[in-house]
């Protein structure tokens, strides 16, 4: 089984871009190494008769996901959340100031998540997940860590297995 990237944007731009490829290391992994530089987001395919065929993965502050057909589990195209409900994550109150939610392609989408904000969005009936709950805190002071070894020249990327 090989698994390839279906769609591979620029998070910030949308512009889709030329996704690495993704090598099978023979054991039930994948494994690819994403672009530097950029914020990115894309959909693995692992292809028909796979337990779980596609997976979003993604390295971006923004707010990101895939919206599939609850039938047929392939990602859908021109759909049109909309926001349940959008609040301030410190206290809890509601706000009104709910950012657009803009198609990539390729059954991904993507919102602008200020800090400190959370939502819940409906995606519409007949689709999964139907809602879909996004947030992001207030950064947090990092408690100070013991630097780890840098990985082998050629090796540093993303690794994810396949059930």
């Amino acid at each position: 089984m090989a698994a390839t990237l279906s769609v591979f944007f620029n998070a910030r731009s949308g512009s889709p871009v030329t996704g690495p490829a993704v090598t099978d290391r023979g054991d039930g992994t994948y494994f690819f190494t994403p672009p530097s530089g950029i914020e990115w987001v894309g959909l693995l395919d692992f292809g028909a008769g796979t337990s779980r065929r596609y997976m979003l993965v993604a390295q971006t502050s923004l707010g990101v996901f895939a919206i599939y057909d609850a039938t047929t589990l392939e990602p859908v195209t021109g759909a049109t959340p909309t926001w349940l409900s959008w609040w301030r994550v410190s206290d809890g109150t509601d706000q009104d100031d709910e950012p657009p939610v803009v198609e990539l392609g390729g059954g991904v989408y993507k919102t602008d998540l200020p800090e400190d904000r959370a939502g819940l969005l409906d995606v519409g009936a007949g689709n999964v997940p139907q809602k879909i709950a996004l947030s992001r805190t207030l950064p947090v002071e990092p408690t100070p860590q013991p630097r780890a070894p840098a990985p082998p020249a050629g090796e540093g990327g993303l690794g994810f297995v396949l059930e």
